[in-house]
């Protein structure tokens, strides 16, 4: 489980990396500037890298106290996740400060691919948000599925569904809006290419925190397995309980991980195509 997931998370956060390098280079080249061509293809794996000390420090932040109750579990993991996004956000300003410096007159501005990845980030979080709370059995959605197990399997199951269908709206409108906000703050007004390199960005942001984003997602089959290692060898009910608290904060923050997968996967995708339809552009002008 912890695999496929892993793969799934990573699989986006290299293609989009690659994917916005592509696009940096082709928006330089429609620019006429070589030097923003290089500093447009080495934000994206700047970004990635500080991403990963900001999620190392963002799990040393993780703590829980004895006999947590699900909501104090659940705020523990999400303060790593947070301090680690804020993290990120105030080192990649001072990182694109840096980089692009000095290319005002390409219309290339820091500030607008700032603001980009912070665009990717928020979006992730909203997702996350939304994630939680069609999943976790704290908040009305699930607690209306379970009321339906008074009247039997049936009803539970079109429950399940019908909460299921309805949960899509978050990501879809949320995925949509970051297209438009990253496309827009890039400079996609003035610079087709520019735009799409925001778009190809903010999925980077999206997936810079993946370290304890993943981290998180790996709960739940850590604690189910823990759960059935106490029950074969006899431990105290308290220990089995526990692991179940653990367990079913598992299921929740497995369920985030997906919703970033979709949300990342959705900004990869369109950052590929784009990046594919630009070289083949590129080889046809030639």
């Amino acid at each position: 489980d912890v695999a496929g997931m892993g793969a799934d998370l990573y699989e986006s956060y290299y293609g989009s990396i690659l994917a916005t390098m592509a696009l940096g280079a082709a928006a330089a080249m429609a620019l006429g500037s070589d030097e923003a061509g290089i500093r447009l293809a080495v934000a994206p794996m700047a970004l990635a890298g500080l991403g990963i000390f900001c999620s190392l420090a963002g799990i040393f932040v993780v703590r829980a106290k004895e006999n947590a109750s699900f909501s104090e579990l659940l705020k523990g993991l999400h303060k790593g996740v947070y301090v680690a996004s804020a993290l990120i956000t105030v080192l990649c300003g001072g990182l694109f400060w840096c980089l692009f410096q000095g290319l005002e007159g390409t219309g290339i501005s820091w500030i607008g691919m700032w603001l980009a990845i912070v665009t990717g980030l928020v979006s992730g979080l909203v997702i996350a948000y939304a994630t939680e709370y069609y999943t976790s059995y704290e908040h009305a959605p699930t607690k209306r599925i379970a009321e339906q197990t008074e009247t039997g399997a049936a009803t539970v199951i079109i429950a399940g569904i019908a909460e299921g269908m309805i949960s899509t709206w978050a990501p879809l409108i949320v995925i949509v809006v970051a297209i438009i906000s990253a496309f827009s703050f890039a400079g996609g007004n003035d610079s087709f290419l520019l735009g799409l390199y925001g778009v190809g960005i903010a999925a980077v942001g999206m997936l810079s925190t993946l370290g304890i984003t993943l981290a998180t997602d790996a709960y739940g089959p850590i604690a189910d397995n823990a759960g059935g290692n106490a029950e074969m060898t006899g431990q105290d009910p308290i220990v089995r309980e526990r692991t179940d608290m653990l367990d079913s904060l598992g299921n929740t923050t497995a369920a985030t991980g997906k919703g970033f997968a979709i949300g990342s996967a959705a900004l990869t995708a369109l950052a590929l195509l784009a990046a594919y339809v630009s070289v083949v552009q590129t080889s046809l002008d030639k």
